[in-house]
């Protein structure tokens, strides 16, 4: 078995994020929620935006056992990686049934952490959303200076 390569080197500075890639992945989630969300099956529908300009779409999964359940965003990450690789994740956003954005939970925040550690994330915001660093949401991190880079205190 071949080990596990770890999460990716942590960038020195956040990748641009095109805003136009991030509209049309929140249009994206918005039509999956909309078709496929459900009580007691999928709660949230996310995407993450690649630095190439594509988006890679996940939906919560929702187990009878909760411990089992899996929120959008690992499931778009997964996606990423698996379809790009070698491309950095610069954005992530999220929307639940109503089609509202909403920020990630803190397991979501720590998965970020450790694939997509420059990315923004979309927060709601008056009119639609803002995008932040995530280390804006995580200031004191677990693990920081791995996740972030030097200087980041743990």
């Amino acid at each position: 078995m071949t080990p596990h390569p770890g999460p990716p080197a942590p960038q020195a500075a956040a990748p641009p994020v095109d805003r136009a890639a991030v509209d049309r992945a929140l249009a994206a989630v918005r039509a999956v929620i909309a078709a496929r969300g459900a009580e007691r099956r999928h709660h949230v529908a996310a995407a993450v935006i690649t630095a190439d300009g594509r988006h890679f779409l996940g939906i919560s999964l929702e187990s009878a056992l909760g411990w089992a359940s899996i929120c959008a965003e690992p499931v778009a990450i997964g996606r990423a990686l698996l379809d790009a690789p070698a491309v950095a994740i610069t954005a992530c956003l999220a929307v639940n049934r109503a089609g509202e954005i909403v920020p990630p939970c803190s397991r979501c925040r720590e998965t970020l952490a450790d694939f997509a550690p420059s990315a923004r994330v979309a927060l709601p915001e008056a009119g639609g959303y803002r995008l932040v660093p995530l280390t804006d949401l995580m200031p004191h991190a677990y693990k920081a200076a791995l996740r972030f880079g030097a200087g980041r205190q743990e």
